[in-house]
């Protein structure tokens, strides 16, 4: 009676450590994107611009106001596809896959100057998500503790032809 005694204590201590994962945190599983749309971005291909969009990125913490200075700024147009990425990574936080490298030759890049100022021209008129991150730096706990902490701020903007947009990007 002993021995069946013993054995089950084991059989509900092993039970036990697999359900706690005693192997480690698991890395939550990258959600596989869409296949890439090439006829969708082969029509953005052709389209010119005139529009130009400016502005700055501001993350609003509890310690101020913290600038996305030196960071890039994107202008990604507004596709199925990026549709997707805002909505998974973006809205609910998800990790996705690496995206189409294809994607890489629709989006616009500046660079947010001290300020985080930013702009750009000749920008066709359309839809776009307009994105950055914001870096800063904030006191831990402890005496002498400070953490890094990085954000990812994007909004759906509107870029009409011709016309510019003076647009503040922020949390």
């Amino acid at each position: 009676m002993r021995t069946i005694g013993v054995l089950l204590c084991a059989a509900l201590a092993l039970s036990g450590c697999a359900t706690l994962g005693l192997g480690g945190p698991k890395r939550p599983v990258a959600l596989e994107r869409p296949p890439f749309p090439a006829d969708e971005y082969a029509e953005l291909a052709r389209r010119v611009g005139s529009g130009a969009v400016y502005g700055q990125v501001i993350m609003r913490t509890q310690y101020g106001p913290r600038f996305g200075a030196g960071e890039e700024v994107l202008l990604n147009p507004v596709t199925s596809y990026s549709s997707f990425w805002y909505e998974n990574k973006i809205v609910a936080k998800r990790e996705l896959r690496d995206p189409d490298p294809r994607q890489d030759a629709h989006i616009l890049i500046a660079t947010a100057d001290g300020s985080g100022s930013f702009r750009f021209d000749r920008v066709p008129a359309g839809d776009y998500y307009l994105t950055s991150q914001v870096r800063w730096s904030e006191p831990g706990h402890y005496v002498g503790q400070i953490y890094t902490r990085v954000q990812t701020i994007a909004e759906r903007v509107t870029v009409t032809g011709g016309g510019e947009l003076r647009h503040i990007l922020t949390n």
